[in-house]
């Protein structure tokens, strides 16, 4: 039930942190959203129609695509949150961190 939670809240911290500073096109961030949005709502499909994670109703393909598409979300984000622990420290040493 928890990461019903997590990956939707991973989604809004990737959004706000990641993809809305980084790129200043309306258009590339709606698609860069739109190729999240699968993976941070993956684990609620599962959840809520698809049965148990660990024996899904699903078919074998859309369980792996939609893994795949939950780890895209999971990397982006750890990759975010490691960033974000380098420049809050530089930050506050006052030294420069693009």
């Amino acid at each position: 039930m928890r990461f019903v939670v997590i990956y939707p809240l991973l989604l809004l911290f990737i959004v706000f942190r990641g993809i809305w500073p980084a790129f200043d096109s309306k258009k590339v961030r709606l698609w860069l959203i739109a190729s999240l949005i699968p993976g941070a709502l993956f684990p609620a499909v599962v959840r809520f129609i698809g049965g148990s994670m660990v024996a899904p109703d699903l078919p074998y393909w859309v369980v792996i695509v939609g893994q795949f598409c939950q780890m895209y979300v999971f990397c982006l984000g750890a990759i975010l949150v490691a960033r974000e622990a380098v420049s809050v420290p530089a930050r506050i040493l006052g030294l420069p961190f693009p």
